[in-house]
């Protein structure tokens, strides 16, 4: 019995050795795993900077072509403008130079000159019948009275 007894113990231990290295061996491939997990995680971190660096270059690139293409738009505006500037400005100084009237104006003047005519007309009259009136008496007047 001791001999079993002895046997099963040695098979026990045999058993315990081959599952201590087991499980050893077990440990170290899931250590070698987390190190290639890491050393994969930081490639991938890696990689997305740099596809993230290069799209925002495509992005910057695109933005300063854009703006490129806008200033030159805006040069050729402000190019235009100036030569529509140019071409209205020799036609803008004669309008200034004799600005019409509006109708209520002309209409105003010619009434006010109307008006000053008939002034005239009347102030005309009223003199002449003052004159006629103002004379001295006839001398013959005089003389029947005598």
């Amino acid at each position: 019995m001791d001999e079993k007894y002895q046997e099963n113990i040695t098979g026990y231990e045999d058993c315990e050795q081959i599952f201590t290295e087991q499980i050893q061996t077990i440990n170290e491939t899931i250590n070698q795993l987390k190190q290639d997990v890491n050393l994969i995680k930081s490639e991938l971190a890696k990689m997305r900077v740099s596809e993230l660096r290069e799209k925002m270059d495509l992005v910057i690139y695109k933005t300063d072509d854009h703006l490129t293409k806008v200033k030159s738009q805006i040069d050729s505006q402000k190019e235009e403008l100036s030569q529509l500037k140019k071409h209205i400005n020799p036609n803008a100084p004669t309008k200034k130079q004799t600005p019409r009237p509006s109708e209520y104006r002309q209409l105003q003047n010619m009434l006010q000159s109307f008006n000053n005519v008939e002034q005239f007309s009347q102030s005309s009259k009223n003199s002449m019948t003052t004159r006629k009136t103002s004379r001295p008496p006839l001398p013959f007047n005089q003389n029947s009275r005598r």
